[in-house]
């Protein structure tokens, strides 16, 4: 999903959108559709738990409290992007 949002975000800033923009800001809202409809969590996490791992991230704890923010921000920053530079305007 970050590598999604990083590519949407360049062509956003670089006006340079075409088919792979889209589909990786599709990618970018399936993941939030999914992330939303697993009630805010991450299901590779519970999925990890199955097989046994003790921690739930690979990032650091000061990190992983503004994962979700940092994504938020990049997503909404993508779409206003989105409008404001698409060939339509």
């Amino acid at each position: 999903m970050t590598v999604c949002l990083a590519y949407v975000l360049y062509c956003g800033i670089a006006d340079q959108f075409g088919p792979w923009s889209y589909a990786a800001l599709a990618v970018a809202t399936v993941e939030c559709v999914v992330f939303i409809g697993n009630g805010m969590r991450c299901p590779l996490t519970q999925f990890a738990k199955r097989l046994g791992t003790t921690d739930s991230t690979y990032l650091p704890d000061w990190l992983t409290a503004w994962t979700l923010r940092l994504s938020q921000a990049a997503y909404a920053g993508c779409l206003l992007l989105l409008v404001y530079r698409h060939p339509w305007n």
